[in-house]
């Protein structure tokens, strides 16, 4: 389990997760966004280098 590998309590870990509120969904949906962001600043990018030239 995780609490083994960074040798932690389970009631600390639970503790901690009920503090932070973030979840598997929340992580989730942050990488979507950064794809996202990615995306579109490539795209931007790839638009300017097409006008310069």
């Amino acid at each position: 389990m995780l609490c083994c590998k960074h040798v932690i309590s389970e009631a600390a870990y639970y503790k901690w997760k009920a503090k932070s509120g973030a979840d598997y969904s929340d992580a989730q949906r942050l990488q979507e966004l950064k794809q996202q962001l990615r995306y579109e600043a490539r795209r931007q990018f790839d638009d300017e280098m097409l006008t310069t030239e």
